[in-house]
């Protein structure tokens, strides 16, 4: 929360308890008249009108000696009012009885003010103009034939504001999102690689950056996207969007073998319910009648059964072994591979796959660590230490899983 943030709000609500507690805090005027005594002034007036148009003859006698009555009873009622009523400020208790609650509302308006802050707003969020604001909710939600105008011209007011800014990273990659979103390819690849160029290691702005690519080059995964996406798969072994097009750049190679391990990969990696499985198994089975080869026949690689280790639970081991214990494609994402399947990846290279699983481990302890309420992901880790041989750290994890099931 910036500090001119803190000090606007603290000067608008001084402001507005000033205008709400000056009422109480002020003594009634002694000089002012009372309603009454206004009442006796402005029905004197009228008499003298009444009087003034019955000269002119803008009154009939019968209507003028009517108006005189009914504007004399009226005045009579008022002067008994001003001589005997209530005066102004009548009725309020005295200032110093009024402190109490000019104190109260003193400190409960800006306590509820700051609580509802608290609980609705974003103190950590940075400002943004409203402009990029409505662009994010339309790109959140998607956007509409209506939105389209819209987002035009918000995109229009985001271009000009980063013309005298060429290091703002959340603007650039903004605005590429946004031309993605108009179908402004180049353009779009042009924004997310000034984006990249501030953020390379950044999976999200690499992996945006690789889709502009893909769409600029009508959907053929060419040199500009093929980097992008192997750049991403190294700063994301996980991600879909890279396993996905990295296969199918190899289909589209005519290496369909290649193409069928990949997306074999891919599913053995992915959740049961993940919502891209229906399409990768749908490419299987298209690859498969062109090249002659069963999807169900191939298992996946050593390095997706480990990194599915890394990412989910193992099931019980049932005493399979990487080339015969591997669930097929039709079942890959489903109950996982088990610990003989981590040890023979793990066996396969003594160097690189032993520092490929390790890295995965120590990524999902380092997550744990700031997510330290996540059961599931501690028995992940127990179990990924023991295939390791790491026994104590697996006591350890295990014994974080114990303390939350007691919970």
């Amino acid at each position: 929360m910036s500090m001119v943030f803190v000090a606007a709000a603290v000067i608008l609500s001084a402001a507005t308890l000033a205008l709400l507690l000056r009422p109480l805090l002020r003594a009634p005027r002694r000089d002012a008249p009372s309603r009454a005594e206004f009442d006796v002034r402005l029905y004197r007036d009228q008499l003298v009108e009444v009087e003034r148009d019955a000269a002119r003859g803008l009154l009939a006698p019968a209507e003028a000696e009517a108006a005189r009555t009914e504007v004399k009873r009226r005045l009579l009622a008022a002067a008994d009012a001003a001589g005997g009523g209530p005066a102004q400020g009548a009725g309020l208790p005295p200032v110093h009885r009024r402190w109490p609650l000019a104190l109260a509302l003193a400190v409960a308006l800006p306590a509820a003010s700051a609580l509802l802050y608290i609980e609705l707003g974003e103190p950590g969020s940075p400002d943004q103009p409203i402009a990029e604001r409505r662009m994010r909710e339309m790109l959140a939600g998607g956007t509409t034939t209506e939105q389209a105008a819209s987002l035009e011209q918000a995109t229009q007011q985001l271009e000009k504001r980063l013309e005298g800014r060429p290091d703002e990273l959340g603007g650039w990659f903004l605005l590429g999102r946004s031309y993605l979103s108009l179908q402004r390819f180049p353009d779009a690849v042009r924004a997310l690689a000034r984006a990249r160029a501030l953020a390379p290691e950044d999976p999200d702005v690499v992996g945006a950056y690789a889709e502009a690519a893909l769409a600029a080059a009508g959907g053929q995964v060419d040199a500009t996207s093929r980097e992008a996406l192997t750049k991403l798969l190294a700063l994301d072994p996980a991600s879909p969007k890279a396993r996905f097009l990295l296969a199918l750049d190899k289909a589209q190679q005519g290496d369909l073998a290649a193409a069928m391990q990949g997306w074999v990969d891919l599913a053995a990696i992915s959740a049961p319910d993940a919502p891209w499985l229906p399409m990768v198994r749908e490419y299987l089975d298209q690859a498969g009648a062109q090249s002659g080869i069963d999807p169900t026949t191939l298992q996946p690689s050593p390095e997706a059964l480990a990194l599915a280790a890394a990412q989910r639970e193992p099931a019980p081991a049932s005493g399979g072994t990487a080339g015969q214990g591997a669930p097929p494609v039709a079942e890959a994402g489903g109950a996982g591979p088990n610990a003989a399947d981590v040890a023979a990846a793990r066996e396969m290279s003594p160097g690189d796959r032993e520092q490929m699983i390790r890295g995965m481990v120590d990524r999902l302890a380092a997550r744990l660590q700031e997510q330290p309420d996540d059961i599931d992901g501690w028995r992940r880790l127990a179990r990924a230490w023991e295939v390791l041989g790491e026994p104590e750290k697996a006591a350890e994890a295990r014994a974080r899983v114990a303390a939350l099931e007691r919970r």
